[in-house]
């Protein structure tokens, strides 16, 4: 080969070669740009209610949940003993007997048999309005020199639609998280005309008669209470990032919409003596015991930032994450409790993360993430009922989360308050198995009872 032929083949190979270097960075590019997307829905702060279902198995095929064999014997446990109520069938309120007397087909009378057929049927009525006139006798008091007239039962002042549809209005709001608009078509189909507008009135008339009374009982009742959970996200007030906090215990959830994020609004919040908490720093000045979510930390192990870029990396990794969650694992189904215990396992996780290891990128985040936290992973050994997950705090947030993907923004004080006020009473109701309409009518009665006599 010529001299001019090796210059003209170097020449192709360099052309060839920067080619490939652009297909490379723009391949490099592109996969940055999956990566960023993919992180929204997979991060170690996304719970995995929020996760599209679309993704799910794909994720859960890349990334295993990190669970024991004895958690997954009492998983399946579980579900086998779940009672099928698919088909179930409600006791019959009332019975109807329907008879036959002459055949279908030719008309010709029937004998009577011994054998009859039985079969319940769920009917339905839907509700019809009606308008009714109230006309209230009055009379004169000549000490008081005033005019008095009866009050309409059942109706809240100054509102032509009476306390139960105002409730229901509430109810299809809060716990269904239905618009206006559509609370407003819903209402149209049983006779009821209002308007969007009249809805929101509506709901803030319930608020005004409702009070806070209940809200601070529940919160005080928080203050007092052993363990809470601590969580907290986003919302969207006139445009501007505000925050949903919430803090429950097992019979309370407690919500609070607040302008701004830090340790100062932390310490106002009615944490009980042991909370379970994510990583936020905030909740260090709380005055709370902290327990920290392991379940953040299983999520931050599935969701290494950084590519590896060796064999022996991914098997150091994967030997270190499976190690740390044989600790948490062996606390968890721990029937003993006590500060000894506790000490036994903050012992152990120390000893796992001094042990002599090569550096690697992700390995260190991770283990920096637990030494932040040091002495803050095994508080639920102290006493039962501690969590050793913020999973519940997360599950309870989700339907603020849905109400704030549905309807956007709040847009006034009233709605901000309303919001954190029904929510808060919504959601205990579920815990104590209460009913929510019952709850309301009870104190807006009691509360128009009172500013009666006065």
């Amino acid at each position: 080969m010529t001299e001019k032929e090796l210059r003209a083949e170097n020449v192709q190979l360099k052309q060839q070669l920067a080619e490939a270097l652009k297909m490379i960075a723009k391949l490099e590019k592109e996969n940055k740009k999956l990566q960023g997307q993919l992180g929204k829905f997979l991060n170690e702060n996304t719970p995995p209610g929020s996760v599209p279902p679309y993704l799910k198995e794909e994720l859960e095929a890349a990334f295993p949940p990190e669970t024991s064999e004895a958690q997954e014997k009492e998983d399946e446990g579980k579900q086998a003993k779940l009672p099928n109520t698919r088909n179930k069938r409600p006791k019959p309120d009332k019975t109807k007997t329907h008879k036959i007397d002459t055949c279908p087909k030719c008309k010709r009378k029937l004998r009577p048999l011994g054998k009859k057929q039985r079969k319940i049927v769920i009917h339905f009525e839907l509700p019809k309005a009606e308008a009714i006139e109230h006309i209230s006798n009055g009379g004169y008091c000549a000490d008081c020199k005033e005019r008095f007239y009866a009050s309409v039962p059942d109706t809240l002042p100054n509102s032509k639609y009476s306390l139960d549809t105002a409730i229901f209005i509430v109810t299809l709001a809060i716990a269904y998280n239905m618009t206006q608009r559509k609370i407003a078509e819903l209402l149209g189909r049983f006779g009821i005309p209002i308007s969007p507008a009249s809805v929101n009135n509506v709901y803030h008339n319930v608020k005004k008669y409702l009070g806070d009374k209940k809200y601070r009982e529940f919160e005080q009742e928080l203050k007092n209470s052993m363990h809470t959970n601590a969580d907290d996200t986003s919302h969207r007030h006139k445009g501007k990032n505000f925050w949903i906090r919430l803090v429950k215990n097992a019979k309370i959830v407690f919500i609070r919409l607040s302008k701004t994020h830090n340790s100062k609004d932390t310490k106002t919040l009615p944490l009980g003596k042991y909370s379970t908490t994510d990583g936020y720093r905030g909740y260090d000045k709380a005055g709370s015991i902290l327990q920290r979510c392991w379940a953040k930390v299983s999520r931050k192990a599935r969701n290494p930032k950084f590519y590896f870029t060796d064999e022996w990396e991914i098997e150091q990794y994967k030997n270190f994450v499976a190690d740390l969650f044989k600790i948490y694992h062996d606390a968890k189904h721990t029937i003993g409790r006590g500060k000894d215990i506790q000490k036994m396992f903050d012992k152990r996780l120390k000893e796992l993360l001094l042990k002599p290891r090569k550096e690697e990128r992700n390995l260190l985040r991770l283990m920096n993430y637990l030494l932040e936290y040091e002495g803050e992973w095994f508080t639920f050994l102290l006493r039962n009922g501690i969590t050793p997950t913020n999973n519940p705090a997360e599950i309870d947030l989700r339907p603020l989360v849905i109400k704030r993907k549905i309807s956007q923004h709040t847009w006034s004080e009233d709605g901000l308050r309303c919001l954190e006020n029904f929510y808060t009473l919504e959601e205990t109701c579920k815990k104590r198995g209460a009913d929510f309409a019952d709850l309301l009518r009870h104190e807006i009665e009691g509360n128009l009872a009172e500013m009666r006599k006065t």
